[in-house]
């Protein structure tokens, strides 16, 4: 047992960490931000394409790497929901792929390559701290020494995770809502000028509409994942200010409510991805 509380008293624990697995595990996004470039080729002119298909191809090499930051959280939380539940982590397996992947990275995303570093610093890291709970047999009594060494790179790969997301994928996605209105707003002002205004121009309206519902729903499961990213850091940090006192009500209540958000937002993201 831990500092004398009981594995009933860290169900809450238990809660939040396996939900929070289970909501990193969005590999949409990934695909949104890899793919993001490949979607402007059908709407950009022909001076742009190359540029964009080098974009699409750096952010295909760099697929690997970032489903491997991604993973390595959903397998540390994973992992710490066992140890709150007394029982050996069990995904030695999934370890070792993300470490190959993680392997020699240089950095991750378009932008500011100290923080692309750190970011796959920090997920290797997380990942050695999982290899050596599994390897060793951790469980309940290693929980402490698990949330305090595991609380620094978490934080400095989800905060990774959120500024490539949060900066390269969200302005990519508002590039592609630019650029998908430009041909049918082309295609609508020369059909009027061409005195036909009952026919193309509310065709090109409806295709619109339904080509920019598609970068909304992309959009809105940004968003939701960002919301999932801030809720597992916050959660953790929770757990690393309180770990000496996981059975007092004030804590339980807490990561309930983290575990409460995180099943929202994933539902809401679940309902994207379906739609």
């Amino acid at each position: 047992m831990l500092f004398g509380v009981s594995c009933a008293n860290l169900g809450a624990v238990r809660k939040f960490a396996k939900t929070s697995a289970a909501t990193a595990d969005y590999e949409e996004v990934v695909a949104d931000y890899v793919g993001s470039p490949r979607r402007l080729l059908r709407y950009q002119p022909e001076d742009q394409q190359d540029a964009l298909k080098k974009s699409y191809e750096t952010r295909k090499a760099q697929q690997p790497r970032l489903k491997a930051v991604q993973q390595v959280l959903v397998g540390y939380m994973d992992a710490l929901g066992d140890l709150a539940a007394d029982e050996v982590p069990g995904i030695d397996d999934e370890v070792d792929a993300f470490s190959k992947a993680l392997d020699g990275a240089g950095f991750i995303g378009d932008g500011d390559q100290k923080v692309g570093k750190e970011t796959a610093t920090a997920a290797t890291a997380i990942a050695k701290l999982l290899g050596r709970a599994i390897l060793d047999g951790w469980r309940q009594a290693k929980l402490k020494k698990m949330v305090e060494e595991g609380d620094k790179p978490l934080q400095t790969a989800v905060a990774g995770l959120k500024g490539l997301l949060g900066k390269d994928l969200r302005a990519s996605l508002e590039n592609e809502s630019v650029a998908v209105q430009k041909p049918f707003k082309a295609w609508t002002a020369a059909a009027t000028s061409s005195n036909d205004p009952d026919g193309a121009p509310p065709v090109a309206r409806i295709l619109l509409d339904e080509h920019l519902e598609a970068v909304r729903a992309r959009q809105r499961r940004l968003e939701s994942y960002l919301q999932v990213l801030d809720a597992i850091a916050e959660g953790h940090a929770e757990l690393v200010t309180n770990i000496e006192r996981l059975d007092r009500d004030e804590v339980t209540k807490k990561l309930d409510g983290y575990t409460k958000n995180l099943k929202a937002t994933y539902a809401a993201m679940d309902a994207l991805t379906k739609q």
